[in-house]
C-alpha cells in the first residue's frame, strides 16, 4: 500500500531534511491501533473553532444532525 505517502519534515522546522511516511502501514495487524500523522497546516479563527469544537480543520469531522 504504498501509492499515498505523506511528507513529514524532520525536527522542529519546515528548513529540516524531509523524510516520506507511509499513510498507512504496509502490514496493518489486526486488532492494533493506528495512529496517522498529523500535519500542522493552519487553525481556524477563534469563533469558527469554538463554533466547531475544534481549531484544527484537520480534526473537525461534521457530523449529521
Amino acid at each position: 500500500m504504498k501509492e499515498r505517502e505523506t511528507l513529514i519534515f524532520a525536527g522542529n522546522s519546515c528548513s529540516g531534511p524531509s523524510i516520506a511516511i507511509p499513510v498507512m502501514p504496509d502490514s496493518p495487524q489486526l486488532a492494533q491501533t493506528y495512529t496517522p500523522y498529523q500535519v500542522y497546516s493552519g487553525i481556524f479563527p477563534p469563533m469558527e473553532g469554538l463554533n466547531k469544537g475544534t481549531v484544527f480543520p484537520e480534526l473537525y469531522r461534521p457530523y449529521p444532525v
